[in-house]
């Protein structure tokens, strides 16, 4: 292998390593309820889809902040950046989740996944 090559190699793990990291450390932002952070992740008015809410992360942020205000969600994300894709200078993640939350039904506790 050449010392291009190797570098080549070595500059796309460090790529997609520093863009997993990034995916998950968003969540973890979101989850410690630091939305600023959350939001520093993403590129200004980025697009946020998720399984409740479509629309723009900074609007996402505060969806998400009156959400976890209300008491009805405390959930906490473990993410599983399963499929990256870096094309030029972009890249798109896929990122299969459990989600853990606890909630209140007829006044018992259920932990839920």
């Amino acid at each position: 292998m050449t010392e291009t090559t190797m570098q080549a190699r070595l500059q796309q793990l460090l790529d997609r390593t520093e863009i997993f990291d990034l995916v998950r450390f968003e969540r973890l932002c979101r989850d410690q309820r630091d939305f600023p952070g959350m939001i520093a992740c993403y590129a200004p008015n980025a697009p946020v889809r998720t399984s409740w809410f479509d629309g723009t992360v900074e609007d996402f942020a505060e969806a998400s902040r009156r959400k976890m205000s209300s008491g009805s969600s405390q959930a906490k994300h473990w993410i599983m950046p399963a499929r990256l894709e870096i094309k030029d200078e972009r890249a798109l993640v896929e990122s299969p989740a459990c989600i853990f939350d606890r909630i209140t039904f007829d006044g018992i506790e259920f932990d839920i996944f």
